[in-house]
């Protein structure tokens, strides 16, 4: 099932958090067993992204995991900034700061 026909019914009652979450977890948990200068690309939903615990989601899953921030990508589109974009940058800093590396994806389609 493409993200095109799922994530549109995950985004509805909210369940997109929730399976983000979930998705951060088991993303850099199987990093862990590759090499590493190996990093992980995890792509975020606008909804997710703008949620409130999103950085202690990141923190948490890099905690567990116990790979470096360095090795996590966080892919988000433009439709992130459509609501406001000074928690969107703030955010972005903060990623930043932690060493999570942010990477635009689908530029110039939402």
């Amino acid at each position: 099932m493409s993200p095109a026909e799922s994530s549109p019914g995950a985004e509805d009652p909210g369940l997109i958090v929730a399976i983000g979450e979930w998705v951060m977890h088991e993303a850099c948990a199987h990093a862990r067993d590759w090499p590493d200068q190996v990093r992980v690309a995890v792509n975020v939903s606008p909804l997710q992204f703008r949620n409130s615990g999103f950085q202690a989601i990141v923190l948490q899953a890099l905690g567990r995991s116990g790979i470096a921030a360095e090795r996590l990508e966080i892919e988000i589109t433009e439709s992130v900034f459509l609501d406001g974009e000074t928690h969107v940058v703030a955010m972005l800093h903060r990623l930043r700061e932690m060493g999570v590396r942010v990477a635009h994806d689908d530029f110039g389609t939402g």
